[in-house]
């Protein structure tokens, strides 16, 4: 969490829930590295001239579909979420700071089990929370809370 300025509210802190590493349609990836890998056999046998660009493919894809997953499970590890009456926080070993005056209403998307991300559009682009449980309520509340405060 990061240090709060004298006078700063906190509304809400929070950490994404660990979960499953891949995401929902994750599973398409697999293909990119799959279709790689046929590339490199019949490029080793029918094209060696093609062989290390079809390597290049593979490789590629595989870390599409397997690296960047677990590059992501491995950061939310270390993720930290802090709401104040004045600007968001993420932390992630560095912190980032956005004003509440550059973001708008938040917004969420949630599955069945309320698990979701709340999404704060805004100046320099969207600040996301991921894998928040209860996501909706936890939209509402920083949205009432922001209005309280503005009033």
């Amino acid at each position: 969490m990061g240090t709060l300025s004298p006078g700063e509210v906190m509304v809400w802190l929070g950490a994404p829930r660990r979960g499953p590493i891949f995401e929902p349609g994750s599973a398409k990836l697999l293909a990119i590295p799959g279709v790689g890998v046929v590339l490199v056999v019949l490029a080793f046998f029918f094209s060696p001239d093609m062989f290390w660009p079809c390597m290049v493919i593979a490789l590629w894809g595989l870390f599409e579909a397997l690296g960047l997953p677990l590059v992501r499970a491995f950061t939310l590890r270390r993720t930290v979420y802090t709401v104040t009456d004045r600007r968001l926080l993420v932390s992630t070993g560095r912190q980032r700071s956005t004003a509440r005056a550059d973001v708008g209403e938040p917004t969420v998307t949630a599955g069945a089990d309320g698990m979701g991300d709340l999404f704060f559009f805004g100046v320099e682009g969207p600040v996301r929370f991921r894998n928040i449980e209860d996501a909706q309520r936890v939209r509402d509340l920083v949205a009432a809370s922001w209005v309280d405060r503005s009033a």
